[in-house]
């Protein structure tokens, strides 16, 4: 834990000196997963034996949809930033409730996460193949097929623009 910890410390300040503090600014969204999922637990210390896979299932899909944007963003030369993190409203709705001494019934929150990983995971699997479909689309390849040309492809080789017919 203290070499971890000096990790995290030593490369913050090192990114902090070298690219200034808004620099910090983009690591906002993965603090409050990181601190609303620690609230949450520590709050509700039995969650993790209640149900342990909708509570794995859903930290690691937060995390996956953070990443997924985050190289998406990286990308498209966008900034990553906490007002697009529309899926983790929840967490910090709940881990902020439980912080101000509001109860849940175990059975209530139980069911509301289940369906709240159900929802993410249905989403990460449509934002997914959405962003493979655009990418895959633009660089003119099929996704796990080098072999087979691809009609973007096929076009240029043509001496066709993609979009516009050839005159006879």
């Amino acid at each position: 834990i203290i070499t971890l910890v000096q990790e995290a410390v030593l490369k913050t300040s090192f990114v902090v000196r070298n690219y200034g503090l808004q620099t910090l600014r983009t690591a906002i969204p993965h603090v409050l997963l990181v601190a609303s999922v620690l609230a949450i637990v520590h709050l509700d210390p039995t969650i993790l034996l209640r149900s342990p896979r909708t509570m794995m299932h859903l930290m690691s899909g937060l995390f996956t949809e953070q990443t997924t944007q985050l190289m998406l963003d990286h990308m498209v030369e966008e900034k990553f930033e906490l007002r697009n993190r529309w899926c983790l409203v929840p967490t910090v709705f709940v881990a902020a409730m439980m912080t101000l001494g509001v109860s849940f019934k175990a059975e209530n929150l139980d069911a509301f996460l289940f369906v709240y990983t159900v929802g993410l995971w249905i989403y990460l699997a449509f934002k997914i193949s959405v962003v493979l479909y655009e990418v895959c689309d633009v660089l003119g390849i099929w996704c796990f097929d080098i072999v087979t040309p691809h009609p973007k492809k096929l076009a240029e080789v043509e001496g066709d623009t993609v979009g516009t017919k050839k005159s006879n």
